[in-house]
C-alpha cells in the first residue's frame, strides 16, 4: 500500500510545479513571489493538519526509549552499510536537489524561469509511474538488487548532466528521477519498516529520515557548494563528483548488503 499512498506526495509536487511556472509567468516574476506563494501553502498545510486523526504513542511498547532500540540494530552489519549508504546517497542527492534548478536556469542551460519548474517535474511524473512499478520489482528482484538499480540510477543522471548538451538530452535524463527516488528512497523506507520491530518502527522511520534527509542533506549542501566554488561554476566536473560517488556507493552496496526483509526475526 505504501507507494500508491506515497506517490501522491508526488502529484503534490507536480501540481506546486505547474502553479509555481504559472505564478511567475504571470506575477512580477521575482524570487519573491515564489517565497509568498510557499508561505500561503505553508499556513493552508498547517491549518488542515489539525483536522488529522488523533494518534498518540501506544502504551504497551516494550521499552520507553525506543530510539536506543533502534540503535542497536546498527549492531547488524548489514544495516549498518545500510545506514551509511543511504546517509551518504543523500550526500550526493544534494548536489541534485540544490544545484539542479540552477544548471538548467541562468548559470548553465540558460531556460526560462518559468520553464525550468517544468523541466523538473518531468522527474516526477515518471516518479509516479515508477512508484507503481515498486511492488513489482520488489517482488521480482528482490531488496538489495532494486536498491542498487536506484543508486545506479542516481550514477547514471549525474554522468549524463556533465556532458552538458545537447538541452534536449539533460531535459530527458530527468526520466531517470522515478528510478532515483521509488528505487533508492522509497524502497529504503519499506525496508525499514519490513525488519523493525513493530514497536520501534516510528523511530526507526525518523531515525532514517533524520540519517538522509536531516545529517545527509545538511553535509551535502555544504560539500556541494564547496565542490561547485572550487571548480568555479564548471557544471561538468562539479556533476562527475556526485556521479562516481553514486557508482562506488552502488557497487558496495550491491556487494556486501544481505537484506533480511524476508527473515522472521527483525535485524535488532
Amino acid at each position: 500500500d505504501f507507494p500508491v499512498v506515497r506517490l501522491f506526495g508526488t502529484v503534490g509536487w507536480i501540481a506546486a510545479g505547474f502553479v509555481l511556472s504559472a505564478w511567475l509567468k504571470y506575477g512580477e516574476g521575482t524570487f519573491r513571489d515564489a517565497l509568498v506563494l510557499g508561505a500561503i501553502f505553508a499556513v493552508l498545510c498547517g491549518v488542515y493538519s489539525f483536522t488529522l486523526p488523533h494518534t498518540p504513542p501506544k502504551a504497551e511498547a516494550s521499552e520507553k526509549f525506543a530510539v536506543g532500540k533502534v540503535l542497536k540494530m546498527m549492531k547488524d552489519p548489514s544495516f549498518a552499510l545500510f545506514s551509511l549508504v543511504a546517509f551518504l546517497l543523500l550526500v550526493f542527492g544534494t548536489f541534485y536537489y540544490n544545484f539542479a534548478g540552477l544548471y538548467y536556469g541562468n548559470m548553465c542551460l540558460k531556460l526560462s524561469d518559468d520553464k525550468v519548474p517544468l523541466v523538473l517535474l518531468c522527474g516526477q511524473v515518471m516518479e509516479i509511474l515508477t512508484m507503481l512499478v515498486l511492488p513489482f520489482m520488489l517482488r521480482k528482484l528482490g531488496m538489495r538488487i532494486t536498491i542498487t538499480l536506484g543508486i545506479l540510477a542516481w550514477a547514471a543522471r549525474f554522468f549524463i548532466f556533465s556532458f552538458m548538451t545537447p538541452v534536449e538530452l539533460m531535459i530527458a535524463a530527468q526520466i531517470l528521477h522515478g528510478a532515483c527516488f521509488a528505487f533508492a528512497i522509497a524502497a529504503a523506507m519499506i525496508y525499514v519498516e519490513r525488519i523493525s520491530a513493530p514497536d520501534v518502527r516510528g523511530s526507526a522511520q525518523s531515525f532514517l529520515a533524520f540519517a538522509t534527509y536531516g545529517v545527509g542533506m545538511f553535509t551535502g549542501s555544504i560539500l556541494s557548494g564547496k565542490v561547485l566554488g572550487h571548480y568555479k561554476a564548471d557544471f561538468s566536473q562539479f556533476w562527475e563528483v556526485p556521479a562516481i560517488g553514486c557508482l562506488v556507493l552502488a557497487i558496495v552496496f550491491g556487494l556486501f548488503f544481505r537484506a533480511r526483509d524476508t527473515e522472521r526475526v527483525p535485524a535488532a
